[in-house]
């Protein structure tokens, strides 16, 4: 009896990690990850929820109004309610190896929307693209190349990544 009881929790177990491995990539998912690489040496962390985010979009408008680059940015933060950011490329190489490694684990299964490259630095664009709105929920940019993840949450529309990509 005990080994039915072991055995059915040894299965409960394994079945919970393969659900939990499917499971979509979630802003939860994502802001977790983000924080928890905080522990890591030189990794540098940053977390902006919607007031804040807020009071930045503000300030970034009246600061650089005649900044076309600004206007730019402005296209796309409009329809950001929060974002998170990762950069990782002062760590040590064993350090942005093991978080690359969690990287493409947590991104497997995403939608890759587009990818981008400049100087032959790649960016990949993640993200939830509902066709009959053509909006993205929260956008993820990643770059293996530059040991960057950065991510906007909200519900962007798709002309407005296309115009972030550029």
């Amino acid at each position: 009896m005990k080994k039915r009881i072991l055995l059915t929790l040894v299965i409960f177990a394994f079945m919970t990690g393969i659900a939990s491995a499917a499971s979509p990539l979630t802003r939860a998912r994502l802001t977790s990850f983000i924080k928890d690489c905080r522990a890591y040496e030189d990794a540098e962390v940053f977390h902006m929820g919607g007031l804040a985010t807020g009071a930045l979009k503000g300030f970034i408008s009246i600061a650089g109004a005649d900044d076309p680059d600004i206007k730019e940015f402005r296209k796309v933060s409009r329809w950001v309610n929060g974002m998170s950011i990762l950069e990782y490329d002062d760590c040590p190489a064993s350090v942005r190896e093991e978080i690359t490694e969690k990287i493409n684990r947590l991104l497997k299964g995403a939608e890759l929307l587009m990818e981008a490259s400049d100087n032959g630095e790649r960016v990949c664009f993640y993200g939830t693209y509902d066709e009959k709105k053509e909006i993205v929920k929260d956008l993820i940019l990643y770059s293996p190349d530059e040991c960057s993840l950065i991510c906007f949450f909200g519900r962007i529309p798709m002309n407005s990544v296309y115009e972030l990509a550029k």
